[in-house]
């Protein structure tokens, strides 16, 4: 029954933990606990619930004579810590959509992250052939009539400034620039957003798309903070209304990608201190919590195979004479 409990508890956080993140307001003030918090649902919720399903399949023929062998006298009673649906034919259907489901997850993403990337290889062989260094390191200039700056990742990435950008920028927002995109790239924001775009693309996916479109702000939130840390916060609020209407290639994470009207605000709120008790508070609480869950369901889901598993190892002679025969 466990294996129950859990999948029943990971269905209806599945409903309800991506909306009540969405709808905080610690993670505007906290982005990298913000991420780390978005980062967390997925596997506390669905990433249970598959598991939990899963372990229907160990109770067909095959998977419970391996098991017998490996836990002699103590299969019946793993299997009784796991749910069983009342017949092997349904079991093997549920079980065999979850792996199908599990397997087509981890293919979609890995499909798109190879792809993204042959993306970005191309892009950055085209910006060879058309940009310019500028004497900093990993930093490219293109001529264009538009203000933009982007990132893209790569081995090595780079920092692709527009002429207009360079020119419109003083060099203290030039700083907040460069420091804003690469934070983008050492703490590959885009490999986070191009997994969380793949999952958002299952639309009937309860909270998918709240998690692309939080992940996206809260990603940038992280950057701004990097770029006030090296300047100053209205300083980086200069360069985004300077450059918050450049476009960005695909291949690329613009500085003006989302968010800019509550980017901008926040930047200007750091500039004047308040006291926020709770938003600390209620941001540990959030992922402590979160840690917890997915700890708890997996500990709960681990249980019986675990117990088995000791119970065979302090196994003596006699014990494993009466074991249950298959």
């Amino acid at each position: 029954m466990s294996a129950l409990v859990v999948a029943v508890t990971g269905l209806v956080a599945s409903w309800t933990l991506p909306a009540l993140l969405a709808s905080a307001r610690w993670p505007l003030r906290y982005p990298r606990a913000g991420l780390l918090a978005w980062t967390l649902v997925l596997p506390a919720t669905y990433g249970t619930v598959l598991a939990a399903a899963l372990s229907l399949v160990l109770h067909l023929p095959p998977i419970a004579a391996a098991l017998h062998a490996r836990l002699p006298g103590h299969t019946d009673a793993l299997l009784r810590g796991y749910a069983h649906l009342g017949g092997r034919p349904l079991d093997a259907v549920v079980g065999g959509v979850a792996a199908a489901v599990a397997t087509g997850a981890v293919l979609a993403v890995l499909i798109s992250g190879r792809r993204a990337a042959a993306d970005r290889r191309r892009h950055l062989a085209d910006l060879g052939l058309v940009a310019r260094p500028v004497g900093l390191p990993g930093v490219l200039v293109v001529d264009v009539a538009q203000p933009a700056a982007y990132a893209v990742p790569g081995r090595p990435g780079a920092v692709v400034l527009t002429s207009a950008a360079r020119d419109v920028l003083d060099p203290a927002e030039l700083t907040a620039v460069l420091a804003h995109e690469r934070t983008h790239l050492r703490a590959r924001h885009a490999r986070l957003l191009g997994a969380a775009a793949t999952f958002a693309r299952a639309g009937w996916l309860p909270g998918a798309r709240d998690s692309h479109r939080s992940l996206r702000l809260l990603a940038e939130l992280h950057a701004d903070d990097a770029a006030a840390r090296a300047t100053s916060p209205l300083v980086v609020a200069g360069a985004l209304l300077k450059l918050g209407r450049g476009a960005a290639p695909e291949a690329g994470i613009g500085i003006g990608a989302v968010g800019m009207v509550t980017r901008v605000e926040r930047l200007l709120e750091r500039t004047v201190p308040r006291r926020r008790p709770l938003a600390p508070v209620a941001m540990t609480g959030a992922v402590t919590g979160l840690v917890a869950m997915l700890a708890i369901q997996l500990g709960v889901l681990a249980a019986p195979v675990a117990t088995a598993a000791y119970a065979a190892a302090t196994c003596d002679l006699d014990c494993r004479a009466g074991s249950e025969p298959w």
